[in-house]
């Protein structure tokens, strides 16, 4: 992990350094690669008090993500932003979980109805429902080979008349 910790008007005193760092090991307990972080603590020269601003830029695999908080102090701003970056990396690692957990399936069932010299067939989905395919969709099996019964997998789209297979091969 490449850390980057900059001031911009002011510099990072070792309490603050402290601060962030404390707050840094709380993120590191998440089972990710945090590839780059960088902070940067901007104090706004032309205010005593109000406009100081915390930007923490996070690099995970995939992803880039970004917390900007301002606040009276840069201590206040640094909690706020290291509490939204948190937030941040749960949110990229829940939706991380949920598609290593629900890989796209493909569809499939069996040829329930087949009319060669048309070039068109239908097949009874797992669910239930019949969805129409054309001889142009099958792939690697002769239209001619195929016969009723016969389990296939299939891509799906919304045709003019309904659900239709664009894709039609043997499992």
């Amino acid at each position: 992990m490449n850390i980057q910790i900059e001031g911009l008007h002011d510099e990072v005193t070792p309490a603050r350094r402290a601060l962030i760092e404390e707050r840094l090991s709380k993120l590191t307990k998440y089972d990710i690669d945090l590839i780059h972080i960088r902070i940067t603590l901007e104090k706004d020269p032309h205010h005593q008090k109000g406009n100081d601003c915390v930007r923490i830029v996070l690099l995970v695999p995939g992803n880039t993500l970004v917390a900007n908080k301002t606040d009276d102090t840069l201590e206040n701003a640094l909690f706020k932003a290291f509490d939204a970056i948190e937030r941040e990396l749960k949110d990229y690692i829940k939706e991380k979980q949920i598609h290593a957990i629900k890989p796209p399936s493909t569809p499939r069932g069996s040829i329930s109805q087949i009319f060669k010299d048309k070039g068109y067939g239908f097949i009874l989905t797992e669910e239930g429902t019949e969805v129409y395919f054309h001889k142009n969709s099958v792939r690697g099996v002769s239209f001619e080979n195929l016969e009723v019964g016969i389990p296939v997998e299939f891509d799906l789209e919304e045709g003019r008349e309904g659900p239709q297979a664009t894709r039609v091969v043997l499992f």
